[in-house]
């Protein structure tokens, strides 16, 4: 596990580099699929504009979600420096996404569907710098698959010492990845969106059994916020699934 990329005297922290690497994937992928669907000039650059604010709010909502769940205060500092919940961003995300994609008299669904396996893409290398980078680790593991992150990493430091974890970041990456190729490949893009908030509900419900590091809470003794949140996403999905299933099928009556 490499924490830095060592060019020309400069240190990159490889966290943000594959943050970085995500968005631009996600947006070639979304530029692709415009491409491919050639809408409206005015349509094509709504839907950017509204990735553009979308990205913004999601990486605040991600500070501010964050800070919420630990228990600190939200100051410029902390919202600099401080870490990220990737839930947070989601949400915020998505509902300024859905804010200009209805001020823009699109249809939301679709403008929805357009982006999802975008941010799928991006959140693939975005788990990869959460490896990288030590976050996000699972709990104490088995020598196979367990991963002994170095002196002085996040992992190192939690459990005060040299401890095989769970790479659950790289099983997050993993999933996403196939998660991706499937949508792509074997789901209609109007079942985009139930199909991501289903599985990936799912899954991530299930790799919070597998995580050790510290994600705050809502309450004394709740579980994980993200834990919480993953179960009504799912179950919205599987609903949302169902109706649009049925409006397809009414079409081909």
């Amino acid at each position: 596990m490499y924490q830095y990329l060592e060019l020309g005297g400069a240190r990159i922290p490889l966290y943000n580099l594959m943050i970085g690497i995500g968005i631009l994937c996600g947006v070639l992928f979304l530029d692709y699929r415009i491409k491919k669907e050639a809408p409206p000039r005015e349509t094509e650059l709504h839907l950017y504009f509204a990735v553009i604010l979308s990205i913004i709010a999601g990486f605040a909502g991600a500070k501010v979600f964050h800070a919420a769940y630990m228990g600190r205060g939200l100051t410029l500092r902390g919202f600099l420096s401080g870490g990220m919940t990737y839930y947070g961003g989601l949400i915020s995300g998505a509902a300024v996404f859905i804010a200009c994609a209805a001020a823009g008299g699109g249809n939301i669904l679709h403008m929805v569907s357009m982006v999802t396996p975008s941010l799928v893409l991006a959140h693939v290398w975005g788990r990869v710098g959460c490896f990288l980078g030590g976050c996000c680790f699972g709990k104490p593991a088995r020598a196979i698959p367990g991963v002994v992150f170095p002196a002085g990493s996040i992992p190192y430091r939690h459990y005060g010492g040299s401890v095989a974890v769970y790479p659950v970041q790289l099983f997050e990456s993993a999933f996403l990845s196939l998660l991706f190729l499937v949508m792509i490949k074997r789901t209609p893009p109007r079942l985009y969106v139930p199909v991501y908030m289903a599985w990936y509900g799912l899954f991530r419900f299930c790799a919070e059994f597998l995580r050790g590091d510290n994600r705050g809470t809502l309450w004394t003794g709740a579980p994980p916020p993200s834990g919480l949140i993953s179960i009504p996403l799912a179950a919205a999905g599987v609903v949302l699934y169902g109706a649009l299933k049925k409006g397809c099928e009414r079409e081909l009556k």
